[in-house]
């Protein structure tokens, strides 16, 4: 950042706000040059000055789609009191462009803004984020004009006409166009009489297909208030996961009578209508406190559904709930002392009361127990860090198991728990000295220094202890991402051949994994993987370096020369896995290409259907050398095998025409993943073959083109490709 922006940035917080104001212009006549001050300039959007609100909103749309960082500040701002900031908005929001499609529910809420300016700024801004709701703008202007002339005017004289108008605008509110629905169900909310008329498809527009008529409902029903109650209570059955959330903001919105409606649905009969009560009641918050004692009972329902609802909702009303919740982890049964832990991991930080019991609990039989209360003591975040310390010394191997998970789960911010954790790994139980290695591979970066501790658990008499080892050295350097050390790789390539095989496995992952995205680390792996090949008779050991090799993509090239010998291994699954690992480097050399092609006749179907596979993974002109052998292999004895040719000469392209009058052969087959292959394949080489030469063959599938239409009953956020389908000669092809 050069000095001059840095100085306008530090400008932005000047004390006079002429000076914010021009700093903020300065920084946006440079557009995209000053991207690095988007934080900044957001923050200015907060500015208790309008005049600087208005420049900082100017100055991030100059910088354009890189500002799409703010869309959630301009949002706040779209509402702003002055007319300017609210212009100035909406025109940034304009210059973003297609990253701001999230704001477009925002931007048509707005159109109802008595400002012509402001509408057309809305509408040319929306035309730029998504041209396919722009070119409905004029109509919808239109739409809002009658429904809000019609609904707040009181000078019309004749009453039929009147209510024949009303019911014109009611209708509305199943139109076709999402959009019409969306603004109709808005412009309602300026006349109570007219939305209890229309209360019933008010409360349908829950359920809309388009999220945005959804949130247009909710907020005309909020504005109705206890009217509405009667029929939001009926939805209650009925709603879905999305509804129930829209349910408990107008029900919250009413306040008082409504809550108090909802907690008694608590004990009724229908299973249902509870279960989505106690949602809603968890959606509410802490409004809804008069619920507490109830939930508490309904956290031993024996319905697993009933008490997984209970807990979210209990966790979510807020700090009132923990006193209860900690007296039901002390006496209930294991069922309910599971809900009850969930429940304070829901409540996060204002948990932290429940600290104590929730230790003591870690040292429970049940081990569903046991994580629940693991996962709320790490939700409780880092002011807890100090008490997880202190019981990691505990004499209890379960508690301190759970202690050190815990941590691993609060991660990096976990930091000042590493010594204690790394004396655990002294610890005589396994599964203790497990947890606290996973655990500082979670705490991440600030556990590297920890890897010489590491190494030396690589040793451990324990699978469990070695593979959680070297599972976390790969996090760790992968995190950093800095290199093995030489020590670190020669312990990686001794566990390559560990008698376990998750071991082994684990290792080659490391291996392989860091290679990929370090070539120069990848000559030391390579040298010393092609050494266990050379010296190592044992099978699994020599796949479990084939696996590695696999992992490091193109950086495994140096290993090919062995590679190609090993493709007539004795044995089907050495030459398999060498197979897919020299697919996996994506071998570009001619003789590569002619190895792959030999082992096209491989007597195990399997290997042929790799090889195939590998041949598509070159990139190469000499790629040509195949199709010979690939023409051959589509008429293997099995689907698969002539699959995955197929598939390959597609990929080839045009240089691959040879292969068309066996692709139309394959169009008959009698396998249906091999006739779509054939026919994509066909495409590939010709794309003017699909149109001209099935009907001229008069075959009984006629190929087409997709046709994509957009649904005119759905709003563009949900486009849907309807594909015509052609019947030629009593049969169907399906795209």
């Amino acid at each position: 950042m050069s000095n001059s922006i840095i100085a306008l940035t530090q400008a932005l917080a000047n004390t006079r706000a002429s000076v914010r104001q021009a700093a903020a212009q300065a920084l946006g006549e440079r557009g995209s040059e000053v991207s690095i001050t988007i934080p900044a300039l957001s923050r200015a959007l907060k500015d208790p000055s309008p005049k600087v609100r208005s420049s900082a909103a100017w100055a991030l749309g100059q910088i354009g789609p890189q500002a799409a960082l703010a869309i959630p500040i301009l949002l706040q701002i779209l509402e702003d009191p002055e007319p300017k900031v609210r212009l100035a908005t909406i025109r940034t929001l304009g210059n973003i462009g297609t990253k701001a499609a999230i704001a477009i529910p925002s931007l048509l809420e707005a159109l109802l803004d008595k400002s012509t300016v402001i509408q057309q700024a809305i509408a040319k801004a929306i035309q730029q984020i998504d041209p396919d709701v722009g070119s409905g703008i004029s109509q919808l202007l239109d739409v809002i004009n009658l429904t809000t002339s019609n609904l707040v005017s009181d000078t019309h004289t004749d009453n039929a006409n009147r209510l024949e108008d009303s019911q014109k605008i009611i209708s509305l509110l199943t139109d076709p166009n999402a959009i019409i629905r969306q603004q109709t169900a808005l412009t309602l909310s300026h006349n109570h009489t007219q939305a209890i008329k229309a209360l019933p498809k008010l409360v349908a527009l829950l359920k809309d297909a388009d999220f945005t008529v959804r949130w247009a409902a909710t907020a005309t029903l909020t504005q109705l208030g206890t009217p509405a109650l009667p029929a939001l209570l009926q939805e209650l059955a009925k709603s879905d996961w999305y509804s129930r959330w829209l349910l408990a903001r107008i029900l919250a919105s009413i306040g008082e009578n409504a809550i108090s409606a909802v907690i008694d649905t608590i004990d009724a009969t229908d299973t249902n209508v509870r279960i989505v009560a106690t949602w809603i009641l968890g959606h509410i918050g802490d409004l809804a406190t008069d619920a507490i004692p109830k939930l508490i009972k309904n956290l031993k329902d024996p319905n697993p559904e009933i008490r997984k609802a209970t807990s979210w909702a209990l966790g979510h009303i807020g700090v009132d709930a923990v006193t209860a919740l900690t007296e039901a982890l002390r006496t209930a049964r294991p069922k309910g002392k599971e809900a009850a832990a969930l429940a304070l991991g829901y409540l996060g930080p204002k948990a932290l009361a429940a600290t104590p019991t929730l230790l003591k609990i870690l040292a429970h039989n049940n081990s569903e127990v046991r994580n629940a209360t693991t996962y709320a003591l790490s939700s409780i975040g880092p002011q807890i860090i100090p008490n997880l310390i202190t019981s990691l010394a505990n004499t209890s191997p379960k508690i301190r198991e759970g202690t050190a998970r815990a941590l691993g789960l609060i991660g990096y911010q976990a930091a000042m728990a590493i010594p204690a954790l790394l004396r655990t790994l002294q610890h005589k139980n396994a599964t203790v000295r497990e947890a606290s290695i996973y655990s500082l591979g979670q705490i991440g970066p600030a556990a590297i220094a920890t890897i010489p501790e590491l190494l030396k658990a690589m040793a451990d008499p324990e699978p469990k202890i070695r593979r959680a080892t070297i599972e976390t050295l790969g996090v760790l350097r992968m995190d950093t991402q800095t290199q093995l050390e030489d020590a670190e790789i020669k312990a990686l390539l001794q566990t390559i051949t560990d008698i376990n095989a998750t071991v082994r496995l684990a290792a080659a992952n490391v291996l392989g994994n860091l290679c990929s995205i370090d070539y120069s680390i990848g000559a030391k792996v390579i040298s010393g993987l092609l050494q266990i090949l050379a010296s190592d008779t044992n099978k699994e050991t020599k796949e479990t370096v084939l696996k590695a090799i696999s992992h490091m993509g193109s950086n495994g090239t140096p290993a090919l020369y062995t590679l190609l010998k090993m493709l007539k291994d004795n044995n089907a699954q050495i030459r398999e896995a060498t197979v897919w690992a020299i697919g996996k480097i994506g071998a570009t050399t001619a003789t590569a290409i002619l190895e792959l092609v030999a082992i096209l006749t491989d007597s195990n179907a399997c290997i042929r259907q790799t090889a195939a596979w590998a041949l598509s993974q070159i990139d190469s002109p000499d790629i040509v050398l195949a199709v010979p052998a690939l023409i051959h292999t589509c008429s293997d004895a099995l689907a698969d095998v002539r699959n995955a040719a197929i598939k390959t000469l597609g990929n080839i392209g045009s240089k691959a025409d040879l292969a068309i009058p066996a692709l139309k052969i394959a169009l008959a087959d009698a396998d249906t993943n091999v006739r779509h292959s054939a026919e994509k394949a066909l495409e590939q080489i010709d794309p003017t073959w699909a149109m001209c030469n099935y009907a001229k063959d008069n075959r009984t599938y006629l190929a087409t083109k997709p046709i994509y239409t957009l649904d005119s009953t759905l709003n563009s956020n949900y486009r849907i490709m309807a594909t015509e389908l052609k019947e030629v000669n009593g049969g169907y092809y399906e795209y």
